[in-house]
């Protein structure tokens, strides 16, 4: 079954790889020299020059040489499109792990990374290994999420200026500016059978959502199914409730949040295919907290999974 936990501990004691973002928010060459220092197995270290360059040296890794992701969750997005273009290719991969920098590192969450000296260089050299399927937003994996309405609108507004100067805070900022002047345009999500019109929508693969606050308690990485999260209005007052409440770690449990499952559904503007062509055109996707194109959208359960390595002590039954 797909989702399904396959796990194996998996003592490093040869090379590894590295794939190094140093333009990711967070980056600190002088930290990521001290880990390299602690470890007791030869690495290759392989810089990004350009937006979407991890993607490029993914797809033609060694599969028998574990890579470690030191980025965001934009650069391990790369990573992983890179490692499903090889395995449409019908090629091996290699396992996949992250050395978290960047603005939000909501994987390192979702995977309870500590992210200290000594717990990095602990799980570089043990780690278990999962088979972990990922999302497929329009032929795009995603290992956290895919998303319409809002926090899309936000996405695609934020200013890469001031993500460089505030980081994950520029998304705040621009998420506030989104609550006060919210879409007006409603999406309809069709799983199976049933249709859900809704303001804003999230399909995730994960339990958090921008850091460490948790989105819904049903989803996360090991689950069979893309669990989706429905909220069902854009006046200011609820779009503020919702904000306040993920902070808390209770938006799954408003009346007006609504979840759901599927492992296949679309996405699309309320009323496309009538005169709403336009409007429909203008409304973005996000996945994984990037600009991804516009909708209409479908969204799938990966059919190739990613070995993703996980620190030794990860357990999905213990997240909040």
């Amino acid at each position: 079954m797909r989702g399904a936990k396959m796990s194996s501990r998996c003592e490093i004691q040869g090379p590894v790889t590295i794939i190094v973002n140093p333009k990711a928010g967070g980056f600190s060459r002088k930290r990521m020299d001290r880990i390299l220092a602690r470890l007791e197995v030869p690495v290759r270290i392989i810089e990004t020059g350009f937006r979407g360059h991890a993607r490029v040296i993914a797809r033609d890794l060694t599969p028998d040489i574990p890579v470690f992701v030191a980025g965001g969750d934009g650069t391990i997005n790369e990573v992983v499109n890179g490692l499903m273009d090889a395995r449409k290719l019908g090629r091996a991969i290699p396992a996949m792990g992250i050395i978290p920098t960047g603005t939000a590192n909501v994987l390192a969450h979702e995977i309870q990374i500590k992210n200290s000296l000594r717990g990095l260089v602990d799980y570089i050299h043990a780690p278990v290994g999962l088979d972990v399927f990922p999302g497929m937003a329009n032929g795009s994996a995603f290992m956290l999420m895919a998303g319409a309405g809002p926090d899309a609108v936000t996405v695609a507004n934020v200013s890469a200026r001031l993500k460089a100067v505030l980081g994950k805070w520029a998304y705040v900022w621009q998420g506030v500016c989104t609550i006060l002047r919210p879409p007006d345009t409603m999406i309809d999500v069709k799983i199976g059978g049933d249709i859900h019109r809704t303001a804003g929508v999230i399909v995730t693969r994960a339990r958090h959502y921008g850091g460490p606050y948790v989105l819904s308690p049903d989803a996360g990485i090991l689950t069979p199914e893309l669990v989706v999260v429905l909220l069902t209005s854009n006046r200011i007052r609820d779009l503020l409730r919702y904000a306040v409440c993920l902070v808390l770690g209770k938006l799954a449990q408003q009346a007006d949040v609504h979840i759901a499952s599927g492992t296949d559904m679309t996405i699309t503007c309320a009323g496309e295919g009538s005169h709403t062509g336009d409007r429909v055109a203008r409304m973005p996707l996000q996945i994984d907290g990037d600009l991804a194109g516009k909708l209409p959208c479908n969204v799938i359960l990966a059919p190739h999974a990613i070995r993703l390595m996980v620190p030794s002590y990860f357990k999905q039954s213990e997240q909040p």
